[in-house]
């Protein structure tokens, strides 16, 4: 029997977890702060649908930003039929596709891939990644995200461990032990730790100056210490960070008997000078001013084109001390112009992994990967050997990278065909190793047109005008050249319309010019956001139209008229038919339409279409008579008209 001591004890605990318990409660009925689950539930044309919760950045930032993109292919059924593939996409920025949106991203192209290699399955690539976070929360995105009937994992990560959300040296921190970080994350599902956060966030804001307000770049701000030392303290606490992140993300994996592919990454090598170059703690002064004459006297030696001599002077840089990172660049560079490919490929990869600033993944993560697919054995799509692979000399650079790390379109179709390709090797799916695809049909098929490569490159030339890419931030100066240019410019810098917008604006550039094939582009383009749309739908119907592809026209417009019964679409419809001799469809769809124009729902000049293609269906059928009559209406209000009077003509009337 518990003493009276005992008793009083057991209350006192009792008594504070019971107000926690009744606090939690009555903020849960309240509905106090977001939700801050990853997938929300919604409607859409009257069947529900999950997608991923736009405010579940919330538990990673303080600000509101937008955290999750929104488009057709980002949700998926609640109530998963038997022919759906549905797959999930994980990672940071890359995996989201920056600086593209919607159209011109990995997953995106790796639906693509799939709806050619399974026209009779529904595929769902969701693609999860937020920007500046890191391993923590794909961590988080993968555990929540098992329980949502994936057939298959696909991660690419490991370019924020050192300055994504609770990395090492990240603004965004709460020290630098793993498990202190997990528990905190695994503390915000519940709204009393939530209550907590945000008074101490608001004490901790009331203190700060104004300053804050400041338009950085998200780089700029995630970014605390900007010189962490190859090996130090910070660089294998981010690294031993990553590899325990990345085995407890397989290991939730295999414990859901859910297939995963683990990716290497790519980072550019030969076309980006090194952030931050630090000398060794431990350098005197006096060696660090004979390591920089020996530097300039290479770099005097290279402007001059005396490469061999260049070299010589940087590797007497090196005796004396070899961790400044841009001195195995300018190695590098010497050693590519005089065509010694792998000499210049291993100085590159050195000073890459020599910079200070940790934007590029160290070549320690690839190694880790590779590692970790061996150890589990799961599928690695080795993203870096295909780049390698398609790169020249099998150095990384400029050709299929935008910037620093993020790959331009093309490397974003490679990535994803990369992905493809391990889907394929390992009979994910059950998909035959022996299935080709086409990559220019491919290519020509996809949706991203020149106008989001023109917004992609304009938001890059803006990321590049400031910190770290230039030692100053400075206002960016732009001319566009052409119409493209101006929208894009007017949507990416200017921020004056939306991307559909933009899209649209870019569409009615072409049609002007009768290029019905590109604003075909840009229309389905929209349709990546927006496919269930009649008004786009029946736009690029027009297209089709246009150039004559008659099947996709009848395609699109009866998608359109299923959503919106709508008498233009219905008269658009009726001259496809006609076009594609199903006279029967066309006949009956035409006259429906002189059926309801008594409220004046079509111009004479449309009338006298309807008549003139009902007389083609009629003369298709061999019932000369009825289009005769047909063309005789034309003549009897419009007698000028000069197709209806040849059209007699050839009838022999």
């Amino acid at each position: 029997m518990l003493s009276k001591q005992k008793i009083f004890r057991l209350i006192l605990i009792l008594i504070p977890l019971f107000i926690l318990f009744l606090l939690e409660l009555i903020l849960r009925i309240t509905g106090y702060e977001s939700d801050l689950s990853i997938v929300a539930t919604i409607e859409r044309n009257g069947q529900k649908y999950y997608t991923m919760n736009q405010l579940v950045g919330k538990r990673y930032f303080e600000k509101d930003r937008l955290y999750y993109r929104k488009g057709s292919h980002d949700y998926f059924e609640v109530n998963k039929q038997p022919n759906t593939i549905r797959i999930f996409c994980f990672g940071e920025s890359t995996t989201a596709g920056f600086p593209y949106e919607y159209n011109a991203i990995p997953s995106e192209f790796l639906r693509d891939r799939l709806l050619n290699a399974f026209p009779d399955k529904n595929i769902e690539v969701i693609n999860t990644a937020i920007a500046a976070t890191n391993s923590f929360t794909v961590s988080e995105f993968v555990n929540e995200l098992s329980h949502y009937k994936p057939d298959l994992f696909i991660v690419y990560m490991g370019q924020n461990e050192f300055y994504g959300v609770y990395g090492v040296a990240s603004t965004i921190s709460i020290g630098k032990n793993r498990w202190i970080i997990k528990t905190y994350l695994w503390l915000q599902q519940f709204k009393t730790f939530l209550l907590l956060k945000n008074i101490i966030n608001s004490v901790s804001n009331f203190f700060k100056s104004d300053s804050s307000d400041k338009d950085e770049l998200l780089m700029e701000q995630m970014v605390q210490n900007n010189s962490i030392g190859y090996n130090s303290s910070d660089y294998k606490t981010a690294v031993n960070t990553f590899k325990e992140n990345y085995e407890e993300i397989i290991e939730l994996a295999k414990e859901n008997r859910i297939p995963i592919i683990v990716s290497t990454l790519v980072t550019n090598e030969k076309d980006l000078v090194p952030f931050v170059s630090s000398f060794s703690n431990s350098l005197s002064d006096t060696l660090k001013n004979k390591w920089k004459e020996f530097y300039d006297l290479g770099i005097n030696s290279l402007n001059n084109n005396n490469y061999q001599s260049a070299i010589n002077y940087f590797e007497k840089s090196i005796s004396i001390d070899s961790t400044p990172a841009s001195v195995h660049y300018q190695i590098g560079k010497c050693y590519e112009t005089l065509k010694n490919y792998n000499e210049a490929k291993r100085e590159f990869l050195l000073a890459k992994d020599l910079d200070g600033l940790r934007f590029r993944a160290p070549s320690d993560f690839n190694y880790i990967i590779r590692q970790l697919a061996n150890k589990f054995k799961v599928p690695l799509a080795d993203v870096n050997k295909a780049f390698r692979e398609n790169s020249t000399q099998g150095i990384i650079g400029n050709e299929l990278l935008i910037d620093h790390l993020h790959p331009n379109i093309s490397g974003y179709f490679l990535l994803a065909k990369s992905w493809f390709k391990t889907i394929k090797d390992n009979k994910i799916f059950k998909l035959s190793p022996d299935i080709v695809l086409d990559d220019n049909l491919l290519w020509q098929q996809s949706s991203f047109t020149m106008l989001d490569s023109a917004i992609g490159e304009l938001k890059i030339m803006k990321l590049k005008n400031e910190p770290p890419f230039s030692s100053v931030s400075s206002n960016f100066d732009f001319t566009p050249e052409n119409s493209i240019e101006q929208i894009a410019y007017d949507y990416a810098i200017k921020q004056q319309m939306s991307w559909g917008k933009a899209h649209l604006m870019a569409a009615k550039e072409y049609i002007d010019k009768n290029d019905f094939e590109h604003a075909l582009k840009e229309y389905k383009a929209i349709l990546i956001t927006d496919e269930k749309n009649p008004y786009i739908l029946t736009s690029a119907g027009d297209m089709y139209f246009n150039l004559k592809l008659y099947p996709s026209a009848e395609e699109n417009y009866l998608k359109a008229f299923s959503i919106l019964d709508e008498p233009t679409i219905k008269f658009k419809l009726g001259i496809t038919c006609v076009n594609l001799q199903k006279s029967e469809i066309a006949i009956q769809l035409l006259k429906n339409c002189l059926m309801i124009n008594n409220l004046r729902r079509f111009t004479t000049e449309e009338i006298e279409k309807i008549h003139y293609n009902l007389a083609l269906a009629y003369i298709q059928l061999n019932e000369y008579n009825n289009a005769i009559l047909e063309l005789n209406i034309i003549l009897k209000n419009n007698p000028l008209n000069i197709e209806a009077k040849a059209l007699l003509i050839k009838l022999g009337r």
